[in-house]
């Protein structure tokens, strides 16, 4: 890279770094041809990892003898799919989609994840209204749920019933919006199948009755047993999130071997003795643990957040604070509280002081917060999300080496490279 223009610094969230001399790898998707002169679509990747969808054009250019090529992209992001691609996205998205005339209620197209959930074949339901298929566990909720998005033009986030074909009841969290097609108002839902996250949601709930009376028992001595018991209780965590798969175990690996790391540094040993390398890899299971708290609609979304949904996801650190306060009020002593909370409520938080949720700066981050930063941010780059493919471990490393006094401590940036040889060989270990 020579120069970045100030638009595509400032979309790509680059402003404060000069990428001069850096390979164009760290921001063009490794799948363009930047050899080309044909217009091509692919993906840039922002500094935090988030993908850019764009149109390319590459041209050579040559300039005080050196040869290179322009990259000029425009951004994709806002630009209204077309009716082929609205086409492809309706049929393989992975949430349950109809669309209805309003008039009548006939469908008029659904796709393969509604017919799959609901046990009938797309002949069965084209021409039919929901009525007449039984679709709905309480038919009386159609009509109000039509008027009501008629008026608001969409609904947000609704609980209703699906019955399947053979009868069986399904709970769905539908999205409604109002649409013309060929100038007919017409009704598409989005739906989203929580049944098992309903059942998940019972019994997280009945345990949660039941966490505080059972962590105080534990927490006076950690041996296997409690150690169980807690990671147990953070998979029920992120069992409301299929994508996250063995990540708390991939946390634990991680931190272990980063802060056996970071302890070689004689300004850092004296914090990370061998039990405090224990206690924060153990606790570290608690990082997310506030996800609880946080409503299904927008933890379990399928795509990127809104501002005001990231807004609510950033309390989950406040909440699992305030879980783990309440019991270290009653165990002042207990330093693997302590290090709990601060991983809960720290590891949001940013080097250069903007991160979340107190805009901590520098060495005002404790220490565990900032080393399981780096732990998270490299597992969440491996890892494959509904709005991003899964990162290489060259390219995760190449980001976090990118953030270096930014959002992380350089100090440990360093050590992670030192061992990220390591990062990679645990997490194929333990991948999803």
């Amino acid at each position: 890279i020579l120069k970045l223009n100030s638009s595509a610094a400032a979309r790509l969230g680059f402003l404060d770094i000069d990428l001069s001399g850096r390979s164009v790898s760290l921001i063009v998707h490794p799948q363009a041809d930047l050899h080309t002169d044909k217009t091509q679509f692919t993906d840039l990747m922002d500094a935090f990892g988030n993908l850019i969808p764009v149109e390319l054009r590459s041209a050579p250019f040559t300039s005080e003898s050196r040869k290179g090529r322009v990259l000029v992209c425009h951004d994709l992001s806002e630009r209204e799919a077309s009716e082929e691609l609205l086409r492809t996205a309706f049929n393989n998205s992975g949430s349950l989609l109809s669309i209805s005339r309003a008039s009548d209620g006939v469908f008029i197209d659904i796709n393969p994840a509604f017919l799959e959930a609901v046990g009938y074949t797309k002949q069965e339901v084209i021409g039919k209204t929901s009525n007449q298929l039984g679709l709905l566990a309480t038919q009386s909720q159609r009509d109000p749920l039509i008027l009501e998005a008629l008026k608001s033009s969409r609904i947000r986030d609704l609980d209703v019933q699906i019955r399947t074909k053979d009868g069986r009841i399904l709970d769905a969290l539908f999205n409604v919006d109002v649409l013309k097609i060929r100038g007919e108002t017409c009704i598409m839902t989005s739906a989203i199948d929580i049944t098992r996250r309903k059942v998940a949601e019972a019994r997280l709930v009945e345990m949660l009755k039941d966490l505080e009376e059972l962590v105080s028992r534990k927490v006076d001595e950690l041996n296997q047993a409690q150690l169980a018991t807690i990671i147990a209780l953070s998979n029920i965590t992120e069992s409301r999130d299929t994508d996250t798969g063995h990540h708390i175990e991939r946390i634990r690996a991680l931190a272990t071997i980063l802060a056996t790391a970071v302890a070689q540094d004689p300004i850092y040993a004296p914090l990370l003795s061998e039990v405090e390398i224990a206690n924060l890899a153990n606790a570290s299971v608690l990082h997310d643990i506030g996800k609880v708290g946080i409503p299904d609609a927008i933890l379990l979304k399928p795509g990127k957040l809104t501002p005001e949904e990231f807004t609510v996801m950033k309390h989950h650190v406040l909440i699992g604070w305030s879980m783990l306060e309440k019991l270290s009020l009653r165990f002042p002593d207990n330093r693997y509280l302590q290090v709990g909370k601060e991983i809960v409520l720290n590891h949001h938080e940013r080097w250069d002081g903007a991160g979340y949720p107190n805009q901590l700066k520098g060495t005002a981050i404790p220490l565990p917060g900032q080393l399981i930063a780096v732990c998270d941010v490299y597992d969440a780059l491996r890892s494959k999300r509904p709005y991003k493919p899964a990162l290489d471990h060259a390219s995760a490393v190449e980001l976090i080496l990118a953030q270096r006094g930014t959002q992380f401590n350089p100090d440990i940036v360093d050590a992670f490279l030192a061992v990220e040889h390591r990062f990679d060989e645990t997490y194929n270990q333990l991948a999803e």
